[in-house]
């Protein structure tokens, strides 16, 4: 049962224009084949019923102002009864509902206004803006890379670093050669810091260089050292591992420059293919800018529709709130009334009785 009026009202969701429409159909022609001959008046009847679902509400709303203002002159006849309390909560709850209603209306109204603001369009837009004006910044990034790599003196300029780093690279490692022909020390940590292939693994190797050495001299693999030798040994490491860096890194630059002259030449033609990519992509941000609601307006109709949506449910939503508020409170001041009629009727009785007793 359930699981077939969810699947209705699926429908009626997803199809709302529709439904309304069909609706409207079978509601006038079961009126009119009802009603035969008296089609006319029942249509009448049928708008006063409407009108008065929606109209009450508000009369209501109205007269409750009117029973919070001589709210005072009617309490002057439930003092020292025991319906005084009631009597006052009865008020309160007017003005409790009277506020809710305002609530209700402000916060429909503050929501309708909101959801005219396109802000997720306006979003949307934004963001192919500044994709546009990223690609452009990389075609202006590309396009100067390209002239100055189309200079004659670019290459030349590549060539000449290439020697440079080379001529240093020899020169470090001249050096580097110099340092262990100066000693006599050979073997062990210095063997792993000699084979290091990058700066990272001689870090790792003189990570360990103060534990290797701390049983020197009186380890038995240091018989041959004195407590000067390991320091000698300990200094001359460190001045090793440093040219070893220094070798590593010229040799590094040598491989950087030796890439980039090999690039020279299609820096140009790949700068010129990326830049023909990124215009294309251009073109394609451009017309998704010129067809984003922002631009084609599109946003309008739905916002608008949403606004009026919103606007009615919080119309309707006011409807049932005050009209279960409503009866709820005629329910309690009926009863508040018959406790009243109640007690008025023992008071009198009592009273009667009392005079009886008298004569």
């Amino acid at each position: 049962m359930f699981s077939g009026f969810s699947g209705v009202m699926g429908t009626v969701s997803q199809y709302p224009l529709i439904s309304l429409s069909f609706f409207l159909v079978l509601f006038v022609a079961a009126v009119a084949v009802f009603s035969r001959k008296n089609a006319s008046k029942s249509f009448g009847a049928l708008a006063r019923v409407f009108w008065s679902i929606v109209s009450t509400p508000f009369e209501f709303l109205r007269d409750a102002l009117s029973i919070i203002r001589g709210a005072s002159a009617s309490e002057e006849d439930y003092k020292n009864t025991r319906e005084f309390t009631l009597f006052r909560m009865s008020r309160i709850l007017y003005f409790g509902m009277f506020i809710a209603a305002i609530l209700i209306l402000s916060a429909g109204i503050t929501g309708s206004v909101i959801s005219l603001y396109p802000k997720a369009e306006i979003d949307a837009s934004d963001a192919l803006k500044k994709q546009v004006v990223d690609t452009n910044a990389k075609i202006v990034a590309i396009n100067q890379s390209i002239v100055e790599a189309s200079k004659p003196t670019y290459r030349q300029g590549l060539q000449t670093a290439l020697q440079k780093a080379s001529s240093e690279a020899s020169a470090k490692q001249a050096k580097l050669v110099a340092i262990q022909e100066s000693q006599v020390f050979t073997g062990g940590i210095l063997d792993q810091v000699g084979t290091a292939i990058d700066a990272a693994g001689v870090d790792q190797v003189m990570q360990g260089l103060d534990i290797y050495m701390s049983d020197c001299p009186a380890g038995p693999s240091w018989n041959s050292f004195t407590a000067q030798a390991c320091e000698q040994f300990k200094a001359y490491v460190i001045t090793f591992a440093a040219a070893k860096k220094d070798e590593i890194a010229a040799q590094d630059a040598v491989g950087t420059a030796q890439q980039t002259l090999a690039q020279a030449d299609s820096v140009v033609a790949d700068g010129n293919q990326r830049v023909t990519e990124l215009k294309t992509s251009l073109i394609s941000l451009d017309a998704q800018i010129k067809a984003s609601p922002m631009s084609t307006g599109s946003w309008i109709w739905p916002h608008v529709m949403a606004a009026i949506a919103l606007a009615f449910g919080t119309i309707w939503w006011l409807i049932l709130v005050v009209w279960g508020s409503a009866i709820t409170l005629d329910v309690l001041n009926w009863a508040i009334l018959m406790m009243r009629s109640l007690e008025v009727n023992a008071l009198g009785r009592l009273k009667h009785s009392e005079a009886e007793y008298e004569s």
